[in-house]
C-alpha cells in the first residue's frame, strides 16, 4: 500500500478541519485529535500534528494539520518549517516527502501577512514545493474579495497548483434556500497537480544528490585501494585504474537502480492517489497515461524511454587515471586532483540528466483539465 502525504496549513479559523472532512468523508480532523509530529507541539500548542492515517484501496492517506498559526509566533514557524523542510530533503525515499501540500485561507480576508509569506509559504516554494491554495468560506465573500485574493496569489507564487474557491458545509437559509457545497472536485485536481509538481521536482533534486553520494563513494574507494596497494609503477597503475572504471560502473548501476524504484513508487502512488481519493475526471481519462501491468514488482515500464544510466557509462571510458603517473612516480595529490575533476564531470551529467527526468516524469502523470481561478 503506497503512503500519501498531506501538509495542511492556515491560520486559525480559516476552516481547515471543515475543508479535511468536506474533502475525504471522513470526521478524521478534530481540535487535538492529531498527534504531535514537530518537537514543539504538544496538545492544543503550535506545531505541525498528524492524524490517524485514512486507508482506501491503494493507498494510505496521512494528513498533517498546522496549530497556532499566528503572527506573533512567526519565528517559531520559521523554525518549524524549515526543519520540516530538513527532514523531507534528507530522505531519499519518495514515503518521507510531502506530497501535497493546501494552504487555507478566508475568501474574504484581503490578503496574506507579511508573516504567512516569509516565515511559510517562501521557505516551502524556495525547497520546490508546489502549494495548492484553497478560499475557504467562498460562498459568503464577494467576487471582487475572491478575484482580488486570487490575482494576489498568482502574483506572489505564479507556480502555484492553483486557487480554488470552496463551500464545504451544506446549510439551508431563510426563507428555505439551500445552500449547496462546491469546489471539492477543483481542490482534489489540485492536489493531484502538486503531487505531480512536487514528485517531478524532489525526484531530479534527489538524483542530483543521489549523482554527488556515489560519486564521492567512488572516489574514496578508489584513493583507499591506491593508498593499500602503496602503488610505484605504472603496471600497478593500471590497476587502479581498472578497478576505478569497475567501480564506476557499479556506482551507476546502484544510481540506476534507486531511480527506478523511486520512478516506480511514485508512479504507483499518483495512480493510486488518483484512482481512489482524486476526482472524478481522473477515472474518466480516456488515455490513461499509467500502464500499471507494465510497471511490475521493480522496474518503471517506461519501454526504454528513459535510459538515463547510458550518459554516464559514455562517460566511464574517459576515465584515465594514468594521467597522474609521472615520471616513474605516482603522485597521490595529482591521483586525487584527478579523481575531483572526474567527481566534477560526473555531477555535473548528473544536474542535465535530473531535468530530463524531471521533463519525463511530468509527461507520464497526466492531471485531468478542471478550471481553478487564475
Amino acid at each position: 500500500m503506497e503512503k500519501a502525504n498531506i501538509l495542511v496549513l492556515g491560520k486559525s479559523g480559516v476552516g481547515k478541519s471543515a475543508l479535511l472532512n468536506y474533502l475525504w468523508g471522513e470526521t478524521i480532523a478534530k481540535v487535538g485529535s492529531g498527534r504531535p509530529v514537530t518537537p514543539e507541539a504538544s496538545e492544543n500548542e503550535t506545531g505541525i500534528y498528524s492524524y490517524d492515517p485514512l486507508e482506501f484501496d491503494g493507498v494510505r492517506l496521512v494528513i498533517n494539520d498546522s496549530w497556532g498559526m499566528e503572527a506573533d509566533k512567526a519565528d517559531k514557524w520559521r523554525k518549524i518549517i524549515d526543519k520540516q523542510i530538513r527532514d523531507a530533503e534528507k530522505s531519499s525515499k519518495i514515503s518521507g516527502w510531502f506530497h501535497s501540500i493546501i494552504y487555507c485561507l478566508d475568501a474574504a480576508r484581503a490578503r496574506l501577512e507579511e508573516f504567512e509569506v516569509e516565515s511559510i509559504l517562501k521557505p516551502f516554494y524556495e525547497a520546490g514545493n508546489t502549494v495548492v491554495f484553497v478560499l475557504t468560506k467562498s460562498d459568503i465573500a464577494s467576487e471582487e474579495e475572491k478575484g482580488g485574493m486570487a490575482r494576489y496569489i498568482n502574483e506572489m507564487f505564479p507556480d502555484n497548483g492553483g486557487v480554488y474557491e470552496v463551500c464545504n458545509i451544506n446549510q439551508t437559509l431563510r426563507g428555505g434556500r439551500e445552500k449547496n457545497t462546491f469546489g471539492k472536485e477543483e481542490v482534489l485536481t489540485g492536489v493531484l497537480k502538486s503531487v505531480k509538481g512536487n514528485l517531478s521536482r524532489k525526484i531530479a533534486s534527489n538524483y542530483v544528490s543521489q549523482c554527488e553520494i556515489k560519486i564521492k563513494e567512488w572516489r574514496r574507494l578508489v584513493v583507499k585501494y591506491y593508498d593499500e596497494r602503496r602503488i610505484t609503477t605504472k603496471g600497478s597503475m593500471e590497476k587502479v585504474d581498472g578497478y576505478a572504471k569497475k567501480e564506476l560502473k557499479n556506482k551507476i548501476s546502484e544510481l540506476d537502480k534507486w531511480l527506478e524504484i523511486v520512478l516506480s513508487d511514485s508512479i504507483r502512488l499518483f495512480d493510486a492517489l488518483g484512482t481512489n481519493i482524486g476526482p472524478q475526471e481522473y477515472k474518466k481519462l480516456k488515455e490513461h497515461s499509467i500502464n500499471m501491468k507494465q510497471i511490475g514488482s521493480g522496474g518503471v515500464g517506461w519501454e526504454g524511454e528513459v535510459a538515463f544510466a547510458d550518459a554516464f557509462m559514455f562517460f566511464v571510458p574517459g576515465v584515465n587515471l594514468l594521467w597522474a603517473f609521472f615520471r616513474g612516480d605516482i603522485h597521490r595529490d595529482d591521483l586525487k586532483e584527478k579523481l575531483s575533476e572526474t567527481e566534477r564531470e560526473f555531477v555535473k551529467i548528473g544536474k542535465k540528466q535530473s531535468v530530463k527526468i524531471k521533463d519525463a516524469i511530468e509527461e507520464k502523470l497526466v492531471v485531468p483539465q478542471l478550471p481553478h481561478i487564475s
